[in-house]
């Protein structure tokens, strides 16, 4: 789930409660603020670590001189 994702399930219960919803900057506020050790994944952040440790080994060897 992305930020903006949970922004919108905020303002979706907020209204549906009757309350006045945060405002985009507000809630980025409020989740550096309080929700610091929650991190949203970054693309392809999920790959097994066999694969990572493939993919550095990969990157590696596109240093190494030829021949």
């Amino acid at each position: 789930m992305t930020k903006q994702y949970v922004y919108s399930l905020c303002v979706s219960a907020a209204k549906e409660s009757g309350e006045e919803p945060l405002s985009w900057c507000l809630f980025r506020q409020v989740w550096a603020d309080f929700c610091q050790n929650v991190v949203i994944q970054l693309p392809r952040s999920d790959l097994c670590a066999l694969f990572q440790q493939n993919q550095k080994t990969v990157a590696k060897m596109r240093n190494l001189p030829e021949g």
